[in-house]
């Protein structure tokens, strides 16, 4: 870089901001009569500096400040305070306090919430040198004083729920075709507007699937996964709405297992999906320590913070299948049920699966979509013929599910987008030796035709 105007200018603070700034090589070039090249070389070389030194900010730990020339600013009632400075050192948050007029008998720092920044600024001095010096921001929280934050119990177990079946008989199961029920993506949780809970399940849908479980009796019923959504839990952007929403959740679906073990004669499954296993994944990665605590002398219960636990399970006799996407069920010798990781947007998810395992049928969730791919093969012994099945969901399916298609207003509120996704189970009959036949049961606004009859949610 033998250019003395380009050198020079690395002296020159305007310079160095127009490298930073979003203004194209050329523009720059042009203001400063440089070449694009050089211009392009030293931006390259500055925000490589700028990435480093940001890389040593978020090493850097908090450790106190001295409270002469502070910059300091907060509210009346509690809140951020920021400060400026050129040292690091803090020997008391107090006289911070006093600075702001807030009283350190009354506020205090959360010392959890302290975050400190750090960057260079440089100045030149009168006989030309220049002086350079380190500043850090610090920003806290201010609280009440002996706040120990909220007294609600964040996640619990869901209530006990005693639900009487419904006055209907069913047959002993016997050597006869059996019967099971699918369902998947029912995505239980909520978004808190004020005292006002919002679904994303869809109730209606929910009371449809009830009503043909309550029709079948089925020997098995299997849910496949992402039966919560615990947005809480979540790895994406969180909403201010999805604060308290894990424990009503937890409520209802301990309430519709309840229902389902009312209805359901035979073997219940849940099949942790990619959503279920975020409390678990919440767990390892915020309190590692928590991970695995059981109840006293009862080492082979379920974990504390799982969902069996939470979901009381063990009480209503169903069976949790973890560790998703391992995780699966087998109807019969033929039919796996899983959750499933593939997702086709543009075309069949389901063909995927049937041409991956041509020897087996398989029945799936995650796509949110009802689908079915029929594949016949054959080998020496003769005919081979497996499916892949997808159930649907049991969400919402206007928009009200957060995922990529969605939007929030400024109302806190999810603004209609309907997904291309379908409500639906599935009902399988079957034999133990391998033979089943499928039947999708669509559910359309809370509603379906089922068995010559029409079923519709109650009001």
């Amino acid at each position: 870089m033998s250019n003395p105007l380009a050198i020079d200018l690395l002296d020159n603070e305007d310079f160095l901001a127009d490298l930073r700034g979003i203004d194209s090589e050329r523009i720059v070039a042009q203001k400063w009569g440089i070449a694009r090249s050089t211009v392009g070389k030293w931006r390259t070389r500055t925000r490589e500096a700028d990435a480093e030194l940001e890389r040593e900010i978020d090493d850097e730990i908090a450790e106190g400040i001295d409270v002469s020339a502070a910059k300091t600013s907060t509210t009346a009632t509690g809140g951020d305070i920021t400060d400026v400075r050129s040292t690091k050192e803090i020997e008391d948050w107090d006289d911070v306090l006093r600075a702001v007029g807030m009283s350190p008998d009354n506020w205090e720092v959360d010392p959890q919430s302290i975050h400190v920044r750090s960057w260079m600024q440089s100045k030149r001095l009168e006989d030309g040198d220049r002086d350079t010096i380190r500043l850090y921001s610090y920003s806290v929280r201010v609280q009440p004083k002996g706040f120990a934050g909220p007294e609600w119990q964040p996640v619990d177990r869901g209530p006990a729920f005693l639900v009487e079946p419904p006055s209907k008989s069913w047959s002993p199961i016997v050597d006869r075709w059996k019967t099971a029920v699918l369902a998947a993506d029912s995505q239980i949780g909520y978004r808190l507007h004020g005292d006002e809970l919002e679904p994303y399940h869809d109730e209606a849908a929910i009371d449809v699937m009830l009503q043909i479980v309550d029709i079948e009796r089925p020997d098995q019923f299997v849910f496949m996964g992402d039966i919560l959504d615990l947005s809480e839990q979540g790895r994406w952007a969180q909403e201010a709405a999805f604060a308290r929403t894990t424990q009503p959740a937890i409520d209802y679906l301990t309430r519709l297992g309840a229902e389902l073990r009312a209805r359901v004669p035979g073997q219940i499954v849940y099949i942790e999906g990619n959503h279920d296993r975020r409390m678990q994944n919440f767990v390892e990665a915020n309190a590692l320590s928590a991970f695995g605590l059981r109840k006293g002398a009862l080492p082979e219960s379920w974990p504390v913070m799982s969902l069996p636990n939470l979901l009381r399970l063990d009480e209503f006799d169903i069976k949790y299948m973890d560790g998703y996407p391992a995780a699966h069920w087998w109807v019969n010798d033929q039919l796996r049920c899983e959750h499933g990781t593939k997702v086709r947007s543009s075309g069949s998810t389901a063909e995927k699966y049937v041409n991956e395992t041509p020897h087996i049928s398989r029945a799936f969730g995650h796509t949110h979509r009802l689908e079915a791919q029929s594949k016949t093969t054959w080998d020496r012994a003769g005919k081979i013929k497996s499916v892949a099945i997808n159930p649907g969901c049991l969400c919402r399916v206007d928009g009200a599910v957060p995922s990529v298609n969605g939007a929030i207003g400024q109302n806190g509120r999810p603004l209609t987008e309907y997904e291309n996704w379908q409500q639906g189970v599935a009902v399988i009959r079957y034999k133990e030796s391998g033979e089943f036949f499928w039947d999708l049961v669509q559910i359309e606004d809370g509603r379906t035709v089922y068995e010559s009859g029409e079923l519709a949610a109650a009001a």
